[in-house]
């Protein structure tokens, strides 16, 4: 799971990275295990362009299956 939090900051998992090494790290993850899925999860309040670049880095590592996280209206975030 890529989170990345009202701040901009980014997470694989619960790791705060930067953009240029979750790429890295996808890229590193696909070659061990090519079937990997990947889910993007981000703050209501995060710019969309930030949002997309995470999405392009993702892409550019060779992940193919990317989910979005979604809550329903209500629940918070």
């Amino acid at each position: 799971v890529v989170t990345i939090a009202k701040n901009g900051k980014i997470y694989l998992n619960d790791n705060e990275m930067t953009l240029a090494d979750l790429g890295k790290k996808l890229e590193a993850i696909k070659k061990l295990q090519a079937d990997k899925q990947v889910y993007l999860r981000a703050d209501q309040d995060v710019r969309y362009g930030v949002v997309m670049r995470a999405v392009a880095e993702i892409k550019q590592a060779g992940i193919e299956r990317l989910g979005m996280v979604t809550r329903p209206p209500g629940e918070g975030g």
